[in-house]
């Protein structure tokens, strides 16, 4: 849990990125809403070529974590994303996931 203050700044951001979560991925992916902390963790609806989502959102300046790397068997995790939603401004974060649903609707 968050304590006051930066919790605050941090409950914000992770509430506009759930929003546009379930504006431009609902069909895409699920998730879980954190009670604290500083990511939110997409588990994908089906398998996408992650290397190639990442190379399409950084090309339009957006960062995103493929889950696999976070696992020791990283051929069993392909399917999960771990997002930040403390670092971008919250004017960034709604472009950014509609970013990477793009990406997702165009990769393998």
């Amino acid at each position: 849990l968050w304590s006051r203050g930066l919790g605050d700044v941090y409950k914000r951001q992770r509430d506009i990125m759930l929003n546009a979560l379930s504006e431009s991925l609902s069909d895409l992916a699920e998730w879980a809403v954190p009670n604290g902390g500083m990511f939110i963790w997409l588990h994908l609806k089906k398998q996408h070529n992650l290397r190639q989502v990442l190379n399409q959102c950084l090309e339009q300046g957006v960062a995103i974590m493929p889950g696999d790397a976070f696992f020791p068997d990283q051929s069993k995790h392909g399917y999960y994303i771990r997002l930040n939603f403390t670092n971008p401004p919250s004017a960034h974060i709604k472009k950014g996931i509609e970013q990477l649903a793009r990406s997702l609707k165009t990769a393998p």
